[in-house]
């Protein structure tokens, strides 16, 4: 399977001395693989590329690899496409330690890094998993640029190790906080160092820091809507905080549907009552118009979605009459929340009762703009 392979071309095999050193080469390798780190695979980056296997290149990845090569079993390295799939995940690691790192502590999340928790757990890792991953691919990161920092199995497990007991520790501090439906809030606030530790991926808009989004998203776990039980994953707490980001995103200020893709089920998601069609079709029109600071904490949000329900509400009564029908509470200032222009104490009467009595379907159009 080496000499078929695409990578070792011809005139690499055009004497019997040449093949005889691959499958020497090869030889080796299937000689080392018992299950064991007693190191007798020290092959060579020029070693490797006979081999094919162009991947391997710097001392690190080399380290890396006969380290790896030493530990297998042989059946799981007996041919090219064997040691192809190991040496890209070799690379990738390695290109994952590469990047640098701008800040102390945890760093932000890598993304399109393709490693998955099928390639770090066929290396030997142990206890990856889908909701930890994100923090493990975070902790290689913060790792010396050079891959020296993850160079064998052993190496890898310590850093995958402490990756996984911060992302425990920082996601109890993020539930915690969370509180239950009769406590807002309980303990202190995750920091930004939380969130990153916990393998959260912060996609907060550009026109805001990760610092400001972390606040936003602290406003949420603060409210009554969303308790421990619902943030004690890290993929739930990436729900939380993608929604919000798209939200944040939509509220740009301009009118270009930037609202559009925003469901009815994320809002639930996130502590907001189930919107009607119309009622979700109201409130991304007016979202599309606000301005990030207008919707970046949950109460600002839930104000907002307040306000949407009782438009909908007063559309749905036949009449009104602002003597008998108290329990509406529009101000024109509610109006001018959802981007209507216009609305003043002179004319907000006049407005309410013909929301009341035009659209008894409680179907309101579009009033933004």
């Amino acid at each position: 399977s080496i000499l078929a392979s695409p990578s070792v071309v011809a005139n690499a095999v055009d004497s019997p001395q040449e093949i005889q050193a691959i499958v020497d080469l090869f030889q080796t390798i299937l000689n080392g693989a018992e299950g064991t780190s007693d190191q007798d695979i020290q092959l060579s980056a020029q070693q490797y590329l006979l081999l094919g296997i162009t991947q391997i290149a710097t001392v690190s990845e080399v380290t890396l690899m006969n380290d790896l090569l030493d530990r297998s079993s042989r059946a799981s390295v007996d041919s090219y496409a064997d040691l192809n799939i190991l040496a890209s995940t070799v690379d990738k690691l390695m290109t994952l330690a590469s990047t640098p790192n701008l800040t102390p502590g945890p760093q932000t999340v890598p993304l399109g890094t393709g490693l998955s928790v099928a390639d770090l757990t066929a290396l030997g890792l142990t206890g990856v998993t889908a909701d930890n991953l994100n923090a493990i691919l975070a902790a290689l990161a913060g790792t010396a640029n050079d891959g020296s920092g993850i160079d064998s199995l052993t190496k890898l497990q310590t850093v995958a190790n402490a990756a996984i007991a911060a992302q425990v520790s920082s996601l109890t501090k993020i539930s915690t906080y969370a509180g239950s439906s009769s406590d807002a809030s309980v303990g202190p606030a995750p920091t930004l160092n939380d969130y990153l530790s916990a393998g959260v991926v912060l996609n907060q808009p550009v026109s805001m820091t990760s610092q400001s989004f972390v606040t936003t998203l602290n406003s949420a776990l603060a409210s009554l809507a969303i308790e421990a039980g619902a943030v004690n994953a890290t993929l739930e707490v990436q729900a939380v905080a993608d929604v919000y980001a798209t939200i944040l995103d939509a509220a740009d200020g301009v009118f270009n549907s930037g609202a559009n893709s925003i469901t009815a089920s994320q809002l639930v998601s996130i502590g907001f009552p189930t919107l009607t069609a119309n009622e979700l079709a109201m409130f991304k029109s007016s979202l599309d118009l606000a301005t990030t600071d207008k919707v970046d904490t949950w109460q600002e949000l839930n104000d907002f979605v307040a306000v949407v329900k009782e438009i909908h509400s007063l559309a749905a009564m036949s009449t009104f009459d602002p003597t008998t029908n108290l329990n509406v509470s529009l101000s024109e200032a509610d109006f001018t929340l959802l981007g209507i222009r216009g609305v003043t104490e002179d004319n907000l009467d006049a407005l309410l009762k013909l929301i009341a009595e035009t659209f008894s379907d409680a179907a309101p159009p579009s009033l933004s703009g």
